[in-house]
């Protein structure tokens, strides 16, 4: 068993938005996507989906993108992305799933053989720019659904298990200031790492440590410039599959 990760499908099946207006390299993403998804993955192994999924505003317009996803291979499991609009009450999320292949985490964990997955979308961290109090608001949700999720990653966690944490927000502020975001995990890898390595608080009670290890690539980011560079790279390896 395997574990891939990707993010940031911005499906548009049924929301005219096509993503090749952001440049040549989104010319038919979803295609290429696919095709190195059926050549890497198998059915036994496990797909990591960071996060905005789908344009779509309602529910039935992002369950139509997520349900491209059926024919391919693999256990998928699924965050919340800032632009998941149609992400509503996660049960009804959870019913609509196309098949049992399909998990949607919010405010717990999944587990399969020895490999425990939590996660959360994460939120904009204090001291970014325009940092409002409703920013603040839903950055202390998402901590909490942290929280949530490895109270029950502890009733389910063995000697020997592997945790990973999945996030769509970077977990520090632009200075790599420590926040509230428990993501770095012992024996965690990090799925979507914007920085060489950070730390946050310790959240040894759920079995944390207190650093994250680059598992993309291992840009320095000291400004603001610096993360568009890094967006921008990014998404020039769009297509690139990695193992965990």
């Amino acid at each position: 068993m395997k574990v891939f990760a990707i993010s940031d499908l911005h499906l548009s099946g049924v929301k005219e938005k096509p993503m090749n207006i952001f440049g040549e390299v989104w010319e038919g993403h979803f295609e290429k996507i696919s095709a190195d998804w059926r050549a890497k993955v198998t059915d036994e192994d496990i797909v990591l989906i960071g996060g905005d999924t789908s344009w779509g505003m309602k529910l039935e317009e992002g369950m139509f993108d997520v349900a491209r996803l059926a024919g391919l291979p693999g256990r998928k499991v699924f965050i919340r992305g800032n632009h998941d609009y149609w992400w509503s009450a996660i049960t009804r999320v959870r019913t609509l799933a196309p098949d049992d292949t399909f998990f949607f985490l919010q405010n717990d964990c999944v587990k399969f053989e020895n490999v425990i997955i939590a996660g959360s979308r994460g939120w904009t961290c204090p001291g970014s720019a325009d940092y409002t109090e409703h920013d603040e608001k839903l950055y202390l949700r998402e901590a909490e659904r942290f929280r949530l999720a490895f109270c029950e990653v502890g009733k389910v966690r063995e000697e020997g298990d592997t945790l990973i944490a999945l996030i769509h927000y970077p977990p520090m502020g632009i200075r790599k200031e420590e926040t509230l975001s428990p993501v770095c995990l012992m024996r965690t890898r990090w799925i979507k790492s914007y920085s060489d390595t950070c730390t946050v608080r310790d959240f040894s009670r759920f079995g944390a440590s207190a650093e994250i290890s680059n598992t993309i690539s291992r840009p320095v980011i000291r400004s603001i410039s610096d993360w568009y560079k890094f967006c921008e790279k990014f998404f020039q390896t769009l297509y690139i599959f990695k193992p965990v």
